[in-house]
């Protein structure tokens, strides 16, 4: 028996209409989209076999603590990029500050909730002093580094699932909640001090010119969705149809870089697959949405018990 879920329904729905445009996608553009619409239809496949398995307590701290060994590990690769790149930003093995920044504060957020949520506390509970120093010196250690990548969008993740968790089950172990706020606190105030001490491993990266350049692409992506609404500017041709779109404006807006991708994945898909593409995203939105009440739900009834 294959069990369904409303989210999967959503997802389902919403990727089989974001397929809809490669119908009329160009041969010479056909491969690039394939390959984004491939990539939905694989992250719900895997959504689907995750919900074929039994979620056993082993099972879910196995995947947690998996996670959390990568995010490690990563963390420790981007120090020692720290030594090597000496003066320059770090970026892991994804070539992207911000990709990183993301994953630590995917690090962050594990180190959060194996901290705070009770049912997933070590036993016997002789070994739980043990695991709770590990992920108190872990999470701080996050913490420094997400402070020192300075990537916003990480900080911005970061930021909110902290304040989310903390808010949601910092009353349940209150001995965890003041360990994790002061890890916290002790991170940022270290990786802050390291940025403000004018240290040159770890110079202050100037955000003016990506704050100009992101909103100018923010706002010609806008007039793109206006300009064509109903079908958009077609799969896999953002890159082109962008600067030439800024081009053909009046007055002209000087092109000074090689946009592939607006800089955020909601926006491209509602460019380029118009109205349709705006269907599917709401689509994979509120199935996400399900998944929130959901928890919520089952986080309140686990509550009262």
């Amino acid at each position: 028996t294959i069990f369904v879920s409303p989210t999967l329904a959503c997802f389902t729905a919403g990727g089989a209409i974001l397929a809809l445009p490669l119908l009329y996608t160009p041969d010479m553009r056909f491969a690039t989209a394939a390959w984004r619409v491939a990539g939905v239809a694989f992250g719900a496949f895997w959504f689907l076999s995750c919900l074929q398995l039994q979620w056993h307590r082993h099972r879910l701290l196995a995947t947690l603590y998996g996670v959390l060994v990568l995010v490690t590990a990563e963390t420790i690769i981007a120090g020692q990029q720290w030594l090597m790149l000496y003066g320059n930003r770090v970026y892991g093995t994804f070539f992207q500050p911000n990709v990183l920044a993301s994953l630590i504060a995917t690090g962050i957020t594990l180190t959060l909730v194996l901290l705070l949520l009770p049912g997933l506390a070590a036993r016997p509970a002789r070994l739980n002093g043990i695991r709770r120093s590990i992920l108190f010196g872990m999470l701080a250690g996050f913490t420094t580094l997400l402070v020192g990548i300075q990537s916003r969008t990480g900080w911005l993740g970061g930021i909110a699932a902290a304040v989310l968790l903390l808010f949601r089950f910092g009353r349940i172990n209150t001995t965890n909640t003041r360990g994790a706020i002061i890890a916290l606190s002790g991170g940022v105030a270290l990786g802050s001090a390291w940025l403000l001490s004018g240290h040159t491993l770890l110079p202050l990266a100037d955000h003016t010119g990506s704050n100009l350049a992101r909103w100018s692409m923010l706002r010609d992506t806008l007039a793109m969705i206006i300009d064509k609404p109903l079908l958009g500017w077609g799969y896999g041709g953002f890159e082109y149809n962008f600067q030439h779109f800024r081009v053909n404006q009046v007055p002209p807006t000087p092109v000074t870089e090689i946009a592939r991708h607006p800089h955020n994945e909601i926006l491209l898909w509602v460019v380029e697959g118009g109205g349709i593409g705006l269907t599917g995203v709401g689509l994979m939105l509120a199935g996400v949405g399900v998944i929130v009440r959901q928890s919520i739900q089952r986080d309140r009834s686990a509550l009262r018990a």
